[in-house]
């Protein structure tokens, strides 16, 4: 009872008895299932005006002029519709009052929701500030390529190192193809031998 009674719901209400007036006068206008024409577009055109009521402050500031336009206009349109079906149905008045409210039912709820029904490519401006916002998160470390080990002999090794006295263990590493890391340990594998010998 609390959900049917809450001030939100209250455009809706309005919305449905104001679409029930559009079915009632409906029949003097339209001689075939007037009732039903007429529920119909007040349905559409009193849906749209309290969508619009309830929802203008979420509105995008490019689109609320035209959606306080067309807010306006059906807001005008839809009494005038039904008092002039009531008083003058078979006037052109009327008859364009009609069609205008189906018509600013589309505009207005079009200015509401912003969506396109083209496709569209997607704004390079997104784009862009996706790509300084994922440049600003912290990047996982990527992980360094693996390099092929080469088997090196001892002999390899100790001869190359005799050849070039002094040489650093990046650039020894660069000449057989391998990590510095795995020379490292090999060199110092080699020097605690020739300690141990002594």
């Amino acid at each position: 009872m609390k959900k049917i009674l809450d001030p939100k719901n209250l455009p809706y209400f309005g919305a449905i008895v104001q679409a029930v007036l559009f079915s009632s006068v409906g029949n003097q206008f339209f001689p075939a299932y007037g009732w039903l024409v007429g529920f119909g577009v007040g349905a559409v055109v009193n849906y749209s005006i309290a969508l619009a009521s309830s929802r203008f402050s979420e509105i995008a500031e490019k689109r609320k002029p035209l959606a306080r336009l067309a807010l306006i206009g059906m807001f005008l349109l839809s009494p005038i519709t039904i008092t002039c079906t009531m008083f003058v149905p078979k006037s052109i008045i009327t008859a364009i009052a009609w069609a205008m409210c189906v018509d600013g039912s589309i505009i207005l709820a079009g200015a509401i929701a912003g969506k396109s029904l083209m496709v569209t490519e997607s704004n390079p401006k997104v784009a862009r500030k996706k790509n300084r916002v994922a440049k600003a998160l912290p990047q996982e470390d990527k992980p360094l390529p693996k390099v092929a080990r080469k088997k090196i002999t001892d002999n390899e090794l100790l001869a190359y190192l005799a050849e070039n006295p002094g040489q650093s263990q990046e650039v020894t590493a660069a000449h057989f193809g391998v990590t510095r890391q795995a020379i490292g340990s090999r060199v110092k594998s080699l020097y605690a031998v020739k300690n141990e010998s002594k």
